[in-house]
């Protein structure tokens, strides 16, 4: 039997891992917390915590040693390092706002360069390269110092010559840009001590996490849709040209020809984490708070009137974040169940909010794929359909970076033609959630006046 092949992906609070056959059989699929969203002070992230998370995970295989292994993850994120490829400074997170943005740019990542250059001089001086947050890990296990771009079209957007001299930031500092199932090189011999590996095992480029997570749902062709939900959300679809709007993001996909047009929610896996903090429900296990909370629906349904709703404050822009937020209804009979209902319907109304958007620019979306660490809960699964009003599909490996990680792999190798046709072949899908007509029709209601009212209270909130 061939090596199995190992696909990792590092997300914001959860390094994931997926061990496939050559077969794209799952032969086991592991989870390592690397940070704690709802207490976690991202401005003060190490990201050596990465190389000992992707440590744990190998001493965690219950298979045989892969020999092939490709990397995706979070972003726009930039780690700092010096020549032996030691961090200089935290990592720069995609969600901590530290970025100085030059007015014209298309970069996602020289606003944190610039901002680092501007605050942080004295590390800056000790800086020799920046970093993706993939591409850290790979260079622990590699010793190459690499990008993964997913596209010429898609350069601009890392940093290209032209981005640079706009933010002028020198290129020494940044390394080269490479494509996704490109060989990188081999495991060295200190990276397999370190990690657990075997010598020479062979290092594939991936790439973003959210087009890998488009991969691994299939979403590939026009108009396909995927909601990934996990400690933010992007709710991704594929459109044939490119559409300028200003609260949606739209950028080149992996599939050439394509473009995904996307809303983003900054926050919503955090907010989730928020109310469990502030209910004191910390070990409490999802499935029983949202039993908690879908119990509560025979009762919204009668009397709806009589529930809180929960308004966060809601930039403007192409995101959606939470740093402050109302509770508005409150009374003295309304407990736990209750705010927990009010946070999640909060939620679901975010995404029904992108998806009314990318309707109205003439995106028709008539299913979501989901996947992320939200896509394991079933409850909420059913409840999300019911209050964004749209059929949900569920893959089997829910976290569908892994899958498109293996994608990209098989396509590398040359079992298939591209990244489509290795997308569409590996894919299956478990379960289709669908609204409840009664309860799809509570909630449009519900939605409409809490449109009516959000603007208020999010001027209430300066």
């Amino acid at each position: 039997m061939a090596p199995p092949i190992l696909c990792v992906d590092i997300g914001t609070s959860s390094m994931k891992g997926g061990v496939f056959s050559e077969e794209g059989e799952v032969l086991q699929l592991l989870r390592i917390p690397v940070a704690d969203p709802g207490t976690e002070d991202f401005h003060r992230f190490d990201p050596t915590r990465w190389e000992e998370g992707f440590r744990l995970l190998v001493s965690r295989l219950t298979t045989s040693i892969p020999e092939r292994i490709v990397l995706s993850g979070q972003g726009p994120t930039l780690i700092p390092v010096d020549r032996e490829g030691k961090p200089t400074f935290f990592a720069l997170l995609w969600l901590d706002g530290r970025e100085d943005v030059v007015p014209g740019g298309k970069s996602l990542f020289l606003p944190k360069a610039r901002w680092f250059q501007k605050y942080e001089g004295t590390a800056y001086h000790r800086t020799t390269h920046f970093l993706t947050c993939p591409e850290y890990l790979i260079r622990k296990l590699t010793g190459e110092v690499v990008t993964v771009s997913p596209s010429a079209e898609f350069d601009p957007y890392y940093w290209n010559r032209e981005e640079l001299d706009r933010y002028e930031l020198p290129p020494d500092l940044f390394p080269p840009l490479i494509r996704p199932a490109t060989l990188i090189g081999r495991v060295t011999k200190e990276g397999a001590s370190r990690f657990g590996l075997s010598p020479n095992a062979m290092v594939y480029a991936g790439g973003p996490d959210y087009l890998m997570s488009l991969l691994g749902t299939a979403t590939t062709r026009v108009g396909r849709t995927c909601d990934r939900a996990g400690t933010s959300e992007g709710i991704n679809v594929c459109t044939p040209t490119f559409i300028q709007h200003s609260r949606l993001r739209c950028l080149p996909h992996l599939i050439p020809g394509l473009y995904t047009l996307a809303g983003m929610l900054s926050s919503s896996g955090r907010l989730f984490e928020w109310f469990r903090d502030l209910t004191n429900q910390r070990t409490l296990a999802y499935d029983l708070m949202m039993e908690t909370i879908e119990a509560l629906l025979p009762e919204v349904v009668r009397t709806p009137e009589k529930f809180p709703s929960f308004f966060p404050f809601a930039q403007l822009g192409n995101g959606w974040d939470f740093s402050r937020g109302i509770f508005v209804g409150l009374g003295t009979e309304h407990g736990k169940a209750e705010l927990g209902f009010a946070v999640v319907e909060a939620i679901g109304f975010a995404v029904r909010s992108i998806v009314e958007e990318l309707e109205r620019v003439g995106c028709a979306i008539d299913i979501l794929r989901v996947s992320g660490g939200q896509a394991n809960n079933r409850l909420w699964n059913r409840m999300k359909a019911n209050i964004v009003g749209k059929p949900l599909l569920v893959p089997r490996v829910k976290d569908a970076e892994l899958v498109g990680g293996l994608a990209v792999l098989r396509t590398a190798d040359g079992t298939f033609k591209d990244f489509d046709e290795a997308a569409n072949s590996l894919v299956t899908f478990d379960e289709l959630f669908e609204p409840a007509p009664p309860l799809e029709a509570l909630f449009r209601e519900r939605y409409e006046r809490y449109k009516e009212r959000c603007g208020r209270f999010i001027d209430a909130l300066g």
